[in-house]
This record gives structure tokens, sequence and C-alpha cells, in this order.
């Protein structure tokens, strides 16, 4: 069976990412949450969807919506992403190291000659894999870009 997730705006941004979940909320199965920096804000997002699973009346067979974070995107995300792993209703946590490397000043993400990642995103990698496992979650790896 397939699942829709819906990805919304960062949740530490403007307050447009509740507009996201108020549309995408009949037709997805969760959502995926970009650039989490703390597990504060996955539990306010279960607050939420806990309120709006609850004005649900005709359908109460629906189970609850999952997240995904991005959970590397941000300094702070990586170093709390064992934590954000276990934050409620967390299905799969993913990485990626597009955002992460602007945050840190990067202009590269793999080594030139051999196209490895650099370190400190193998890292994140390693740490998203640990983090899920850790947590009893799945742990998806990030998107292949090779643009020129």
């Amino acid at each position: 069976q397939t699942e829709v997730l819906v990805r919304i705006n960062p949740v530490s941004s403007d307050e447009s990412w509740q507009e996201d979940i108020e549309s995408g909320f009949e037709g997805a199965d969760g959502f995926m949450i970009p650039k989490v920096e703390t597990k504060q804000e996955l539990i306010m997002l279960d607050e939420l969807l806990s309120e709006m699973e609850g004005k649900m009346v005709f359908n109460k067979n629906i189970p609850p919506k999952v997240l995904l974070p991005i959970a590397t995107e941000t300094p702070t995300a990586v170093l709390n992403i064992a934590d954000i792993a276990k934050g409620p209703r967390v299905c799969a946590i993913t990485w990626g190291c597009e955002d992460l490397s602007a945050e840190l000043g990067s202009y590269d993400t793999r080594e030139e000659d051999s196209g490895k990642y650099l370190h400190v995103f193998r890292h994140c990698q390693n740490m998203c894999l640990l983090a899920a496992k850790a947590a009893g979650v799945q742990a998806i790896d990030g998107i292949f870009q090779n643009i020129r």
C-alpha cells in the first residue's frame, strides 16, 4: 500500500506550515517535516494533529498521521538527532546535506576526486542510521544530487 506524505514548510518559519497541514490533512498519511531542530517541535505537531484527529467524528478508523523529520538540515538538528528520532509519531527519519552545507558555508558536499561525501556529511548520514535504529524507526537515505 502506498503512503502519501505531504511536505510542509519548516515549523521554525512563519505560520504557513499550519496551512500546509490543514490543506493536506485529509489526503495524507503523514507529513514530512524539514529543518526540525528539536523534539519539542514534533511534540507541538503531535498536539495539533491529535486535536485535528479528535474533530473527525465521521471516520474514527483512520490511523493517526505519522511524521517524517528531515533531521540533519541544521547543526542544532544534527546534535539533537537521537532525541528527534524518538519524537511522537515519528515513523522514520531521513537526512540531507544540502541545507546543512549552506548553514556551514560549505561550497561542496562531496570530495571532488572520489565523489564521496565530505566527512561531516558522512557523519550526519551515520548519525541518522544510528539514531533511527536506537529509536526503533526506519532510516531513509537522502537524495543523490549530481547537478552541474
